[in-house]
Protein backbone atom coordinates (compact mmCIF):
# COMPACT_ATOMS: atom_id res chain seq x y z
CA UNK A 1 0.00 0.00 0.00
CA UNK A 2 1.64 3.13 -0.57
CA UNK A 3 1.47 5.99 1.61
CA UNK A 4 0.26 9.43 -0.15
CA UNK A 5 2.89 12.34 0.03
CA UNK A 6 2.70 14.58 -2.84
CA UNK A 7 -0.20 14.99 -5.19
CA UNK A 8 1.37 16.16 -8.86
CA UNK A 9 -1.06 18.66 -10.33
CA UNK A 10 -0.82 20.20 -14.09
CA UNK A 11 -0.95 23.79 -14.84
CA UNK A 12 -4.97 23.76 -14.72
CA UNK A 13 -5.05 21.95 -11.21
CA UNK A 14 -5.98 18.76 -12.40
CA UNK A 15 -3.95 15.57 -10.69
CA UNK A 16 -1.91 13.32 -12.81
CA UNK A 17 -0.06 11.71 -10.34
CA UNK A 18 1.42 11.38 -7.02
CA UNK A 19 4.71 10.33 -5.46
CA UNK A 20 4.69 7.79 -2.06
CA UNK A 21 5.92 5.49 0.02
CA UNK A 22 5.53 1.56 -0.50
CA UNK A 23 5.85 0.45 3.37
CA UNK A 24 5.92 -2.87 2.36
CA UNK A 25 8.20 -2.67 -0.51
CA UNK A 26 10.59 -0.23 1.48
CA UNK A 27 10.66 2.16 -1.43
CA UNK A 28 9.27 5.60 -2.93
CA UNK A 29 7.05 5.29 -6.39
CA UNK A 30 5.34 7.29 -8.61
CA UNK A 31 2.05 5.79 -8.49
CA UNK A 32 1.71 5.70 -12.54
CA UNK A 33 4.62 4.07 -13.11
CA UNK A 34 5.39 0.37 -11.90
CA UNK A 35 8.75 0.00 -13.25
CA UNK A 36 10.79 0.71 -10.02
CA UNK A 37 10.62 2.45 -6.96
CA UNK A 38 13.55 4.52 -5.94
CA UNK A 39 15.86 5.05 -2.66
CA UNK A 40 14.90 8.42 -2.18
CA UNK A 41 11.70 10.77 -2.20
CA UNK A 42 14.03 13.27 -4.31
CA UNK A 43 15.28 10.32 -6.74
CA UNK A 44 11.48 9.99 -7.19
CA UNK A 45 10.99 13.44 -8.16
CA UNK A 46 14.16 13.43 -10.56
CA UNK A 47 12.67 10.59 -12.36
CA UNK A 48 9.54 12.29 -12.46
CA UNK A 49 10.92 15.08 -14.05
CA UNK A 50 13.19 13.85 -16.69
CA UNK A 51 10.53 11.35 -17.73
CA UNK A 52 6.98 12.72 -17.31
CA UNK A 53 4.97 15.41 -19.47
CA UNK A 54 3.69 17.48 -16.79
CA UNK A 55 0.40 18.66 -18.44
CA UNK A 56 -0.96 14.92 -19.50
CA UNK A 57 1.50 12.66 -16.42
CA UNK A 58 2.56 10.64 -19.76
CA UNK A 59 5.65 8.77 -19.57
CA UNK A 60 8.01 10.41 -22.53
CA UNK A 61 11.49 8.90 -21.58
CA UNK A 62 13.48 11.93 -21.82
CA UNK A 63 16.29 10.91 -19.40
CA UNK A 64 17.23 8.24 -21.99
CA UNK A 65 19.84 8.59 -23.82
CA UNK A 66 21.09 7.45 -26.84
CA UNK A 67 24.32 6.54 -26.52
CA UNK A 68 26.53 7.39 -30.16
CA UNK A 69 29.11 4.67 -30.98
CA UNK A 70 32.80 6.10 -31.85
CA UNK A 71 31.99 5.61 -35.77
CA UNK A 72 28.91 8.04 -35.41
CA UNK A 73 31.56 10.42 -34.50
CA UNK A 74 32.91 12.44 -37.62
Amino acid sequence: MLRLMKVITNSKGSTIASIGFDEKKGEWRINIYDAHGFSTEQEAWDFWHANFDPETGMFVGRSRRRVRSPKSRA
